[in-house]
């Protein structure tokens, strides 16, 4: 079966594990080709962002859900949104003491303040990014493992399904 889609996931354990994850993607999107983004180690960052702009696909990106994880994502060739769950868990995973990374906020945000004051109305980072900021907190796509959470498309500002 042909992929009409590519998704790229940040972290080598989510990548490793993807097959835990749930998943609720628009019915042309739902049978992705998944690679591992790449690290210094592993297969190198800039080969995947040739393979991405080579291949001409769709790009979904599964990433951390922090100002870095829209930065990757934002770089990725042929963007169609980001993979994360649903407004409700994510609203109530950024909000509370247990889960809301405040730490990554804080960290990283100033490398990269100007990136994140330019994300527009109309990009798919945008309702990711406003979230993140109303609670000022991040969280890794781990906690997706962990909590057996149902990711979906979030494109234009929107989640679909």
């Amino acid at each position: 079966m042909a992929h009409s889609a590519i998704m790229l996931v940040e972290n080598y354990e989510a990548f490793d594990q993807i097959d835990q994850v749930s998943f609720e993607l628009p019915g042309e999107f739902a049978n992705p080709l998944v690679i591992y983004r790449g690290d210094r180690h592993e297969s190198r960052q800039d080969n995947v962002i040739a393979f991405l702009e080579a291949a001409q696909l769709p790009t979904m990106a599964f990433v951390d859900i922090d100002p870095r994880g829209l930065h990757i994502a934002a770089g990725c060739p042929n963007l169609l949104g980001i993979v994360a769950p649903d407004a409700v868990v994510l609203e109530t995973t950024l909000a509370s003491p247990a889960t809301g990374r405040r730490d990554l906020f804080q960290t990283q945000v100033p490398g990269i303040e100007r990136f994140l004051q330019g994300i527009t109305v109309d990009s798919p980072l945008h309702a990711l990014w406003m979230l993140m900021a109303r609670h000022r907190a991040g969280v890794v796509q781990e906690r997706w493992l962990a909590m057996r959470s149902c990711c979906v498309l979030w494109k234009n500002s929107e989640m679909l399904v």
